[in-house]
């Protein structure tokens, strides 16, 4: 009996250490997965149509790997194959694919999710299609706010009375209002059309102020870009043109608009104009960096500090304001074209002259005296020098 109690514990001693081997190997051929293991799972599963699976092995994987587009994008066809098409759209915002999240909205009647998702589309990657869509999704009847401008467009749609819809006027990509004279333009409208109309204004432009008192109305202007209004009665700026996403040039010259404080959030605009309008504080503009061109002769400016960081400026119309410091503007290095004459005050430009870019520089009527430092201005016109705008 004693023998045999050893024999066993013998045993049981060489069998201890060979269970751990047996047990390691068994490990080793168990190594937890991946999320490419997963992936490869749910691929596999999608292609056998067995949607809840890969449902689950993408899932798996996006636990390990949140922002797995592989994985994502597996995820969104394996929703679609098991008709969960809202979910589908869910995961396709997630990878950015607003356009198609927009279009599974748009099959659920989601319309308004649809829209913001189509209009979010078209502001990431300006893709017409995708702006097209949400104008469809969106049209209403207009409600005009200033009789002037419905004047206008009933004569341009020959639509003497009766219901006007947005979408009407989505041809309509360029207004121009000359005092009581106005052009409205398609990209069909050649360009020598929009001189001609110009010139022949110019020669009847003091023949009366247009009656336009209102901007509110060209918001209902989905696709126009370039809106000007010289010479009319417009007293303020209307917020909602900020929403206006192709409106990349505004010229409100010669009006009463002297509040600029609405001016803050129109990050679409390229080019701006405000003369002749009794401006002084500019404070409003100072985030308006994406400007390269801006219009503010014939106002009361006295301080340009609100200029210094618009860095993208090319064009710059300053003429006859109350101006008597420039070093705001000595480091805007893209201007080419920097229109100062007429501001009396004006003593020293010489804080200019690391704007090397500078073609056209007018000093004409203010005190300047020493124009030296227009020797480091290579391509410098000097001729415009000492001269003054009309």
């Amino acid at each position: 009996m004693g023998s045999t109690s050893k024999l066993a514990r013998a045993a049981a001693r060489l069998a201890i250490p060979l269970l751990a081997v047996l047990l390691a190997f068994a490990l080793a051929g168990c190594e937890k997965k991946t999320a490419y293991d997963y992936i490869e799972d749910g691929e596999a599963q999608l292609s056998s149509k067995d949607y809840d699976k890969a449902i689950d092995s993408f899932a798996y994987a996006l636990e390990m790997e949140p922002e797995n587009t592989q994985a994502l994008a597996g995820l969104a066809d394996a929703y679609i194959g098991a008709g969960q098409p809202q979910n589908a759209a869910d995961v396709y915002v997630a990878l950015g694919r607003r356009d198609e999240a927009a279009a599974l909205y748009e099959g659920l009647k989601m319309d308004d999710k649809a829209a913001e998702l189509y209009l979010d589309d078209y502001l990431a990657t300006y893709d017409e299609a995708s702006y097209d869509k949400y104008l469809a999704l969106t049209d209403y009847e207009v409600d005009f706010a200033d009789p002037a401008v419905e004047s206008m467009v009933r004569e341009y749609l020959g639509r003497p009375e009766g219901a006007i819809m947005r979408n009407e006027l989505n041809d309509i990509t360029d207004i121009r209002i000359y005092g009581k004279s106005w052009l409205f333009s398609t990209d069909a409208t050649l360009s020598d059309d929009k001189t001609a109309f110009y010139d022949n204004y110019k020669g009847s432009k003091y023949s009366g102020v247009g009656s336009v008192k209102s901007l509110s109305d060209f918001r209902h202007f989905a696709k126009v870009d370039f809106l000007l209004v010289y010479y009319n009665s417009v007293t303020e700026i209307d917020p909602a043109l900020a929403e206006c996403p192709r409106l990349h040039g505004l010229y409100i010259n010669y009006n009463y608009v002297s509040d600029l404080s609405p001016l803050r959030d129109f990050k679409y605009l390229t080019k701006l104009g405000l003369s002749g309008n009794g401006i002084s504080d500019l404070g409003p503009l100072k985030d308006l960096t994406q400007l390269k061109l801006l219009y503010l002769q014939n106002n009361d400016i006295t301080d340009l500090a609100p200029l210094a960081d618009l860095t993208n400026l090319e064009t710059l119309l300053l003429s006859r304001n109350d101006i008597t410091d420039v070093s705001p503007l000595a480091g805007l290095t893209q201007l080419r074209n920097l229109y100062l004459d007429g501001n009396s005050g004006l003593t020293d430009a010489s804080v200019l002259k690391d704007l090397t870019k500078m073609e056209i520089l007018t000093l004409g009527r203010t005190g300047v005296k020493d124009y030296s430092f227009s020797i480091y201005m290579p391509n410098l016109d000097e001729g415009y020098l000492k001269r003054r705008t009309a």
